[in-house]
């Protein structure tokens, strides 16, 4: 993906600002005119160009911090690769990646982890090594 195609909320930012100068400019003009219809006509133009104005500024800024976060660059997905499996030299259980088999991981990380496998036949291989308390 090409950075120039993400929106940037540029174009949302730029009208939201004219919208706001818009909306600012009938207000101060609504009290100087003529008749009552037209005082409410500009009143009504100065409250929809404010809050249009603001609502399409708050876009902009949005879809720009939104577009630009770390790590939304090039990701892509990847259902279609096969799972690599690796397997345990404890119990020959074969494990998916990410994950890791108890055998390749390091002594202290496996004591901090040994309380939290789930998996019967590990925790038996665990409890005979000495990572669990009975």
């Amino acid at each position: 993906m090409d950075l120039g195609d993400r929106p940037d909320g540029s174009n949302a930012t730029a009208l939201g600002w004219v919208l706001v100068v818009v909306g600012v400019i009938s207000a101060f003009v609504a009290p100087g005119t003529e008749t009552f219809s037209a005082m409410v006509f500009a009143f009504g133009l100065a409250n929809l160009g404010i809050g249009l104005g603001v609502l399409l500024l708050s876009l902009g800024y949005l879809v720009r911090a939104i577009s630009f976060l770390p790590g939304r660059d090039e990701q892509t997905v990847q259902t279609d690769a096969p799972a690599t499996a690796t397997s345990c030299d404890w119990c020959a259980q074969s494990v998916k990646a990410p994950g890791r088999p108890c055998s390749a991981v390091q002594h202290d990380d496996l004591v901090l982890a040994a309380p939290n496998v789930a998996n019967p036949k590990c925790q038996t291989e665990l409890l005979a090594r000495g990572y669990l308390s009975e």
